[in-house]
């Protein structure tokens, strides 16, 4: 569980933009003011509201955002962009949080989403981009901690930065990378 709440080179959750973000979606004394679930949920409202999903056409520039603080700046991104943001925040407020990745049931494309721990209840779903689908604006928290249907999609992985001895590999974003000698 400790590695789910640590900063990663995309999941910046110790990043002063996410910080300052935290702090203008809740407010400086969020935590004597907000019980954990509604500041989280909170975060997941803010980050409907502040960013739009996009995904490029085949020959458009790609102006996704690629890690979580692109994600503040750009507010402009695919559902690994929503993923990388919400695991930042929810980090920087003290859960463990991950990135989940996998497929939608009967389609040729793949998905992420945010996963979040809530001791006694276990890993919360927390899909951005298909809420910010239904609710642009952040007026509704639909995707947090519920789907409408648990068997349209399913997981293929879970985390984001992977080490093995002095090779590291990350899935999210956009194919793997790896880092080596």
């Amino acid at each position: 569980m400790h590695y789910y709440v640590q900063p990663e080179p995309v999941v910046q959750s110790d990043d002063p933009k996410v910080a300052d973000f935290v702090t203008k979606a809740l407010g400086a004394q969020y935590r004597q003011n907000l019980k954990p679930y509604d500041a989280a949920r909170r975060l997941f409202q803010a980050v409907l509201a502040h960013c739009t999903y996009s995904y490029p056409a085949e020959g458009d520039p790609d102006e996704r955002a690629h890690d979580a603080v692109a994600m503040i700046e750009k507010g402009l991104g695919d559902c690994g962009s929503f993923s990388l943001l919400l695991v930042a925040l929810y980090r920087h407020i003290g859960f463990p949080a991950r990135v989940a990745g996998g497929y939608w049931i009967g389609k040729d494309n793949s998905h992420a989403w945010s996963e979040m721990f809530f001791p006694g209840y276990g890993w919360l779903l927390s899909d951005g981009s298909a809420g910010n689908s239904l609710s642009e604006d952040g007026a509704y928290a639909y995707c947090f901690g519920n789907l409408f249907d648990l068997n349209i999609r399913y997981a293929t992985i879970r985390g984001n930065n992977f080490r093995i001895d002095d090779i590291e590999s990350s899935w999210l974003p956009w194919g793997p990378v790896l880092e080596g000698p």
